[in-house]
């Protein structure tokens, strides 16, 4: 595992491009848990977008957009959005049901009165709450430059590693983390997200993350991946920034050669 610090500058379009290297290898709260590991929670299974590996960047009194897998006859209210410090209400506009993707689409205004940084949301509805932690990347204006720190290949082997880079990061406080995959070694094993996450789940920074091949299961199999961190592929807009996150492999997968 190995990381890195960089500023990149202001250009009219900075365009960013994850490609990891691929190698053969052999209450009323919301959460979504395994039968076979009660303590992992699918953050990407109801609350589609954005998550805590993808979040939305967003500027103070702006609007930002949630993706919820949840029944046509739900009814939604007001989002609450807070961190470690703030705690504010951002205000429902807009609230479409997807009948072709089964998902809504709500839109909420963001209130002016916050720092930098990441935020969750608690999302209320006729049902009760959804909370989704570090998913708003909030901004007093768009940066012209980013300092990104960056790292990928944590596995059960790079645990230790990761553990110093989220303790270091959360002291230097970069602009965004980048996380470039290879999470677990097998992910059909559970106890292997549940180590994973413990961490992971403690940088207090906005993240980003992608795939490596041994978040697949099989050739395309990745909805345990796509239902604990999110999409395989994404964008990210952030001002002249733009972040695109993919996972590119020959067919078959080296997994299975």
């Amino acid at each position: 595992m190995m990381y890195m610090k960089r500023d990149l500058p202001l250009k009219k379009l900075a365009i960013l491009i994850i490609l990891p290297l691929i190698i053969s290898t052999s209450t009323t709260s919301i959460t979504h848990l395994t039968k076979a590991d009660s303590e992992i929670i699918y953050y990407a299974k109801t609350i589609k977008y954005p998550t805590p590996n993808v979040p939305e960047p967003v500027l103070n009194d702006g609007i930002f957009n949630i993706t919820v897998e949840l029944s046509s006859t739900t009814t939604w209210s007001n989002a609450t959005v807070y961190n470690e410090t703030h705690q504010i209400t951002a205000t429902l506009i807009n609230a479409r049901y997807d009948d072709e993707n089964k998902v809504w689409q709500l839109s909420f205004d963001l209130p002016k009165g916050f720092s930098e940084g990441a935020y969750g949301i608690n999302l209320a509805y006729n049902g009760g709450t959804i909370q989704q932690p570090r998913c708003l990347w909030i901004m007093p204006q768009w940066p012209k430059t980013l300092k990104i720190l960056a790292g990928g290949d944590v596995k059960p082997e790079g645990l230790p590693y990761y553990w110093e880079m989220m303790k270091e990061a959360n002291l230097i406080n970069p602009d965004v983390i980048l996380n470039l995959g290879d999470l677990v070694n097998v992910p059909t094993t559970a106890t292997e997200w549940k180590r994973f996450l413990e961490p992971h789940m403690q940088f207090k920074d906005p993240m980003y993350v992608i795939p490596g091949n041994h978040e697949y299961s099989g050739v395309g199999k990745s909805q345990i991946y796509e239902d604990i961190i999110g999409p395989i592929n994404w964008t990210a807009t952030v001002g002249n920034f733009l972040f695109v996150g993919c996972l590119l492999y020959t067919s078959p997968s080296p997994r299975d050669s």
